[in-house]
């Protein structure tokens, strides 16, 4: 229940639903004949939510399941990885809840969330075969095993740069880097 309570929390603290971007559509399909009559107000994108520069968070908080106010027990969102946990706020929310009231003090510091460039696990590193191949669910080109050119320690996170994609990296704040890791990318730029 903990994740329901905090749900409806983030919508009085004035947060939307996150299959309500503006941009959603380049990340889930809305499939509006399966949504129960009276209900599509849930789905509708809404202009006014400013996601703060954050990617799309398939694990947010406020993601609805891939069946929620289905009128017939099939997907009213079809996505490419798994939505609509209710276990807690994900790394994404609570980054975007710090920002929005400026919240600079707690538990951690907000660079210790995957260095503030939070983003969406890449799933391909949780295949046991290693996922030798592109993924179309990393950003960028990244080819998941073994292709890594330079590590740079800095915020007490490693961090990994890959040849495939040299803009693109990931830290891990294990400093693993065996195939199997969930690993967050973020547009390094070279630097």
């Amino acid at each position: 229940f903990k994740g329901i309570v905090q749900h409806e929390f983030l919508h009085a603290l004035g947060f939307y639903h996150e299959q309500s971007r503006p941009d959603r559509d380049s990340f889930v399909t809305i499939n509006w004949s399966n949504i129960q009559a009276g209900k599509e107000f849930n789905f509708q994108k809404r202009s006014d939510i400013n996601s703060l520069g954050s990617n799309y968070d398939y694990s947010a908080l406020m993601h609805y399941g891939k069946t929620d106010f289905s009128k017939n027990g099939q997907n009213t969102i079809d996505a490419p990885q798994p939505i609509g946990q209710r276990n807690g706020a994900s790394d994404a929310d609570i980054i975007q809840m710090r920002l929005v009231y400026q919240c600079n003090s707690g538990p951690r510091d907000l660079s210790s969330y995957n260095a503030n460039r939070c983003t969406n696990d890449c799933p391909c590193w949780e295949n046991a075969q290693g996922c030798n191949g592109n993924s179309n669910a990393c950003q960028g080109d990244l080819v998941c095993s073994n292709v890594f050119t330079s590590i740079s320690r800095g915020g007490g996170l490693i961090k990994l740069r890959s040849e495939v994609s040299p803009n693109m990296c990931f830290d891990l704040s294990s400093g693993n880097t065996e195939n199997g890791n969930v690993i967050h990318l973020w547009e390094c730029n070279g630097t």
